[in-house]
């Protein structure tokens, strides 16, 4: 019996039955399987205006270690401008593509209403829809980020 196996201490290596080594640590059981971990995605519901007649910056995400950002644009308005805008390490407001779901469009805004649109927001501090113009009416945007 070695030293080690007299102070019950392992050495990271398992002996499968055949005497092939298999590593503990990369999740290979001793019969030489391995284990399987299945992680579920976590969200974070987001409101950046909620029924907002006028214009504004709206609420202000921080993005945190979130992947993606969909938004969905409701409303009774009769017209209105949302611009999609992220910030990185500076502060600074840019532009971000996004894409409307409906039909894969391409846009760093938008005038639609009763639209889904989804943002990589990998690697931003923040980001918002900003409301730059409304008339007639309310505008609604919410969403959901995924990490």
């Amino acid at each position: 019996m070695s030293l080690l196996d007299s102070l019950g201490i392992k050495s990271g290596q398992m002996v499968r039955t055949d005497n092939s080594i298999a590593n503990e640590a990369d999740g290979i059981n001793e019969d030489g399987s391995q284990n399987v971990r299945i992680v579920g995605s976590k969200t974070v519901d987001l409101t950046f205006h909620d029924g907002a007649a006028a214009a504004g910056t709206g609420t202000i995400f921080n993005v945190g270690g979130c992947k993606t950002v969909t938004i969905e644009i409701t409303g009774t308005s009769t017209s209105r401008k949302i611009v999609f805008e992220g910030a990185s390490i500076s502060g600074t407001y840019y532009p971000i593509m996004g894409v409307r779901l409906s039909d894969m469009f391409l846009g760093t805004q938008t005038t639609g209403i009763n639209e889904v649109w989804q943002f990589d927001a990998t690697g931003l501090v923040n980001f918002r829809a900003r409301l730059s113009d409304v008339a007639g009416g309310n505008v609604t945007v919410k969403g959901r980020a995924v990490v």
